[in-house]
């Protein structure tokens, strides 16, 4: 569903509401075809807003909203408002369209339906060629106005819950609640495929397992990992004085550093290498996502995008890493006899650790569809909007054309 068909039924249901307006459509102020006008309004602003939203940031919009608003109603409905109505309904749209961008759209129906269709009296003045009869007729108009606002009320009972539930039902970013947050389900499935990734990725990482000897075989080997070898009465054979070493020993102890060369060939470099930056780029991605789970940077697509290309890197890194350790640990010149080692569990962990990541990635990237999908949509109708300069009552007015005009920030 596109912004703009989302931001539509919200604008109906809120100029349903605005008493300035309607008094003003129902006294045809706009001539004859007040009320295509009127229709025209609601789809101009709806453009307008789209339009700019997409140009600039949408908290800055507020003046130029509030100046848009006054000049249709000046120029298109002969009625000025000096009731500041226009800014308050410029603060209410700019929220609303936060609301939407972070996916809360239930917020906004509630709000909404909560609301009072008759607004508070508006003081305006009129400018026709019957205003000599304004004083006259006041009482009149006064009659007139309450039997509007009665009509209003009633309309508003069905209408705004009905627009407001289109927006819910078409379910634009398929949005869910846990708690009291609200989440899209693919970035709840990514983050938590993420997470399951970390704890792989952590275990591969520290664990001194990714070889081991099987049981009932020779036993001076033991297991090794990225960083930690575990031997018992292993003599080495380059070792001059044939030290027996048992117990495990971090890579870079002084007991080492005769056969260090011997245990860390350049290829296991490699390997400690890919496997070390695959591990920072997990713990970068799984601190971002912990940010985000308490902030409204999930539902911004380019956030999903980073987290979606840094689970890419992590992929191939740590694809890298067990392919090269897979191939090379069963070489006899590294390790002696590797018929009697297997692949332990921290290499299969490392190896889930890179699947997990690859399909935290793939949740991340429908995200990012759906995430897009309101501005990618908006596109043809943009185009479409900009080559159309007359509204549908052939009234060469600023309700199409005034929506195209660049922001103040852009000039």
């Amino acid at each position: 569903m596109s912004l703009f068909s989302t931001l539509l039924p919200i604008v109906r249901s809120v100029f349903s509401r605005w008493t300035a307006l309607q008094i003003a459509v129902s006294h045809s102020m706009g001539g004859h075809d007040s009320e295509a006008k009127y229709e025209a309004f609601i789809e101009a602003f709806g453009q307008y807003l789209v339009r700019n939203v997409r140009s600039s940031s949408i908290s800055s919009l507020e003046q130029e909203i509030q100046e848009y608003l006054d000049e249709i109603l000046d120029e298109e409905f002969n009625t000025i408002l000096d009731d500041g109505s226009s800014g308050e309904l410029s603060k209410l749209f700019i929220r609303y369209i936060q609301l939407i961008q972070e996916g809360k759209l239930a917020v906004i129906q509630q709000e909404l339906q909560a609301q009072q269709p008759a607004a508070a009296a508006v003081g305006m003045s009129v400018r026709n060629g019957n205003e000599h009869d304004s004083s006259s007729s006041s009482s009149e108009n006064d009659d007139h106005d309450n039997e509007i606002r009665e009509e209003h009320e009633e309309e508003s009972i069905n209408e705004p819950k009905s627009d407001a539930m289109d927006v819910d039902e078409d379910g634009w970013m398929g949005a869910f609640h846990f708690g009291n947050a609200q989440y899209s389900p693919c970035f709840f499935v990514g983050s938590i495929l993420m997470f399951l990734s970390t704890l792989c990725c952590l275990t591969a990482f520290a664990s001194p397992y990714w070889t081991k000897r099987y049981l009932d075989t020779p036993i001076d080997f033991q297991n090794i990992g990225l960083w930690e070898l575990c031997l018992y009465k292993y003599r080495h054979y380059k070792d001059d004085l044939q030290i027996p070493y048992t117990g495990c020993f971090w890579f870079w102890t002084n007991e080492m550093y005769r056969f260090r060369d011997w245990i860390i060939p350049t290829w296991f470099k490699w390997v400690q290498a890919f496997a070390t930056l695959a591990f920072i780029f997990t713990i970068m991605t799984i601190s971002s996502l912990a940010v985000a789970v308490f902030s409204a940077f999930r539902w911004q697509w380019r956030c999903q995008a980073i987290w979606s290309i840094m689970c890419l890197i992590i992929f191939a890194f740590e694809l890298i890493a067990i392919s090269i350790y897979g191939v090379r640990s069963q070489d006899r010149l590294w390790m002696p006899r590797p018929e009697f080692n297997y692949l332990s569990y921290s290499y299969w962990f490392e190896f889930a650790a890179l699947v997990l990541a690859l399909f935290a990635c793939i949740a991340f990237a429908i995200d990012i569809q759906s995430l897009r999908a309101p501005y990618v949509d908006d596109a043809e109708d943009k185009q479409e909007n900009d080559e159309f300069g007359h509204t549908p009552n052939d009234s060469h007015i600023q309700l199409t054309h005034g929506r195209n005009r660049r922001p103040q920030s852009e000039l």
